[in-house]
């Protein structure tokens, strides 16, 4: 079959529709499993989101109201509950929060995009009782409403058309050609909403701060049911690498290095920071990288922060994991098992292996 027909397949979501029954519960179990095995604690990890909002160029004050909020959230969420004040609100009538698609955004980014059934439900499960969906829920809300903010800074202030980077941030929202002061505002001084223009650079926005995978941002393989348990856990840096660096590096090339530098300077102290709360937390001995002083720390911020893109693949692959980074975490157990104590390998088998791995320590 010729590629572009493939590619369009997947973005339909009809690529390798022959795969079997069984083939297909026995890929939704294993990615299943490995979630359960793997993710329970990935909220810690996940407080890196804040930087997004820097990177695409929002304040750092945004990022520390996104934190605030995130935890709010998440004890809500804790409660069977959800935030409902004016920028929540405004968010849910801009579409760029709902329960259906937070889900369908962890789904995609943790590889359980093919999942069916009781597998399904189990995954959705897991994503409310981490804290993950309340989490999500609160960085979309907050960068919606630094969007907000940020376009209608646009429509009273205009931007330096001589500057090519501040040309392209424009353009990047309303296309070429867009007269800022044409940006439509409503009656209470917002934006309008209902506006198709307003709608789609406040979603545009949104997903450029907060990742929200598609089958656009990964290979087309990465879209075949067939190949989910070798994909799994990969959409996330795919998805970094065509939202987050993209955008670094394209404003960069324009003489803007603002993005760039917020990716550097953020991602990896904010990763440390949670890492190690996240290990200060978990009963048992800490982790060699945080006994082995700064340059550990270091070390250990730049693996885990992906700054490398897809290529963090072949790093991890080859530097630091045995081939999780190139085969999926399924195959990279396997390989594991060798090179570890068995006791060790048997708990880091089971659901919450991550942390019950730590016992053997």
């Amino acid at each position: 079959m010729h590629p572009a027909y493939k590619a369009v397949m997947a973005m339909e979501g009809t690529l390798g529709a022959d795969i079997s029954d069984n083939v297909r519960a026995l890929n939704s179990w294993m990615v299943t499993y490995q979630n359960f095995r793997l993710l329970s604690t990935t909220l810690f990890i996940s407080f890196a989101d804040v930087v997004g909002l820097v990177v695409n160029g929002g304040e750092l004050g945004d990022a520390w109201e996104a934190f605030t909020t995130g935890v709010k959230e998440v004890k809500l969420g804790w409660s069977n509950k959800k935030s409902d004040d004016t920028k929540a609100k405004r968010a849910e009538m801009w579409g760029t929060v709902d329960a259906g698609s937070m889900m369908d955004a962890l789904g995609q980014t943790y590889g359980s995009v093919f999942l069916t059934g009781t597998a399904r439900r189990m995954s959705d499960s897991l994503f409310k009782w981490n804290g993950m969906e309340a989490w999500n829920r609160a960085m979309r809300i907050t960068a919606t409403s630094v969007a907000e903010r940020v376009i209608k800074q646009y429509h009273s202030e205009g931007f330096d058309a001589a500057d090519p980077a501040a040309v392209a941030r424009f353009e990047e929202l309303f296309g070429k050609g867009f007269d800022p002061k044409a940006i439509k505002m409503g009656a209470d001084g917002g934006l309008d909403m209902n506006d198709p223009k307003n709608q789609a650079a406040v979603s545009k926005w949104v997903n450029g701060a907060i990742l929200r995978p598609n089958a656009a941002q990964r290979t087309i393989w990465g879209s075949d049911p067939h190949y989910q348990i070798l994909w799994h856990m990969k959409q996330f840096t795919y998805t970094f690498q065509n939202v987050i660096l993209a955008k670094a590096v394209g404003q960069a090339k324009l003489g803007n290095y603002r993005p760039a530098l917020a990716a550097m300077a953020g991602y990896v102290p904010v990763i440390i920071a949670a890492d190690a709360i996240k290990e200060l937390l978990i009963p048992g001995d800490e982790p060699g990288w945080m006994k082995s002083g700064l340059a550990g720390m270091l070390q250990h911020g730049v693996d885990r922060a992906g700054l490398l893109g897809i290529g963090q693949m072949g790093y991890d692959a080859f530097a630091t994991d045995f081939g999780v980074g190139l085969t999926g975490p399924a195959v990279s157990q396997v390989l594991h098992a060798p090179f570890d104590d068995p006791s060790r390998t048997a708990l880091r088998a089971l659901p919450f292996g991550n942390l019950a791995g730590r016992m053997a320590n």
